[in-house]
């Protein structure tokens, strides 16, 4: 799933965007195959980086390349069997 989200500089209000506008926060979870080789034509990324942040064994941290910074995040949440 790969969403877009906006805030000008005057406005509060997060805005979800049908696609990308320069100045988004773009989320990515779970892609599938397609949507990894779009975000990786489409902004130039590196494939290593955006398959290391599918590695569930993989840490948080922030990795600058270049004119790209990558935001590796994990968190703890609770499963839907409650786990």
């Amino acid at each position: 799933m790969v969403k877009y989200y906006y805030r000008n500089l005057r406005g509060n209000v997060m805005q979800e965007l049908s696609e990308f506008k320069p100045g988004c926060w773009v989320h990515v979870v779970a892609p599938s195959e397609t949507e990894l080789e779009r975000l990786t034509n489409q902004f130039d990324l590196d494939t290593g980086n955006l398959e290391d942040a599918l590695d569930e064994d993989e840490m948080s941290r922030l990795e600058a390349e270049n004119d790209q910074t990558y935001i590796f995040i994990r968190f703890a949440h609770k499963e839907s069997d409650g786990s």
